[in-house]
């Protein structure tokens, strides 16, 4: 594109807007670098160095604005509105969703790789595309939910439809966030121990 000479003025003068037209009248094409776009495009490729790179630079924000789909052997998968992040928990969990007539979530294999770089560059709280779901919304392998569960999210946020992520989630993830609920309310057997002991010294 450089050698066409699309970057820098060609024959002609400058107009009104500031475009530069070449001989023809046309307008030249304008190329403009996107930080955003070239994030997407290293997490669509898995391309974890340059999504390090990327994210250290600040191109990671919290604007849901990536539509993300590819055509598999399973059938066409597709999501609108995600932010960096959120495509990044999508794509780790090894299924993005499947989209048909009604939507049906499956259960991948995948674990944490490439959400663990934007780790300390937003916030892993709060809605993560156009609809509200939290990262634990589109969690969708036991891995990345049970690592997103560890880091602290609250499995009680409900998305915009006030649905929590238990609502939505195929049944083998929801036992995960059932387990998590559990433990994190119940007493550790160490702890019954300690006040087992305290009682009998009072």
């Amino acid at each position: 594109m450089d050698q066409a000479g699309y970057f820098r003025p060609t024959a002609g003068e400058l107009d009104g807007s500031g475009a530069v037209h070449d001989a023809s009248g046309s307008p030249s094409l304008v190329a403009r670098f996107s930080a955003w776009q070239c994030l997407h495009d290293a997490l669509v490729e898995k391309d974890a160095g340059r999504i390090a790179r990327l994210v250290g630079m600040g191109a990671a924000d919290t604007v849901p604005r990536c539509d993300y789909s590819l055509d598999e052997l399973v059938g066409e998968y597709g999501y609108t509105g995600l932010t960096g992040l959120g495509l990044a928990v999508l794509i780790d969990s090894g299924v993005p969703p499947l989209v048909a007539n009604e939507v049906e979530w499956t259960v991948g294999a995948g674990k944490p790789r490439l959400a663990r770089l934007f780790e300390g560059a937003v916030p892993f709280t709060g809605a993560q595309d156009v609809h509200g779901n939290t990262l634990l919304h589109l969690a969708r392998s036991p891995k990345v939910l049970d690592w997103l569960l560890q880091l602290g999210l609250d499995p009680d946020v409900a998305n915009g439809n006030d649905q929590r992520p238990i609502d939505v989630l195929p049944d083998e993830l929801r036992v995960i966030v059932e387990r998590f609920s559990l433990t994190s309310v119940l007493p550790t057997p160490h702890a019954a121990v300690h006040a087992e002991t305290v009682q009998r010294r009072l």
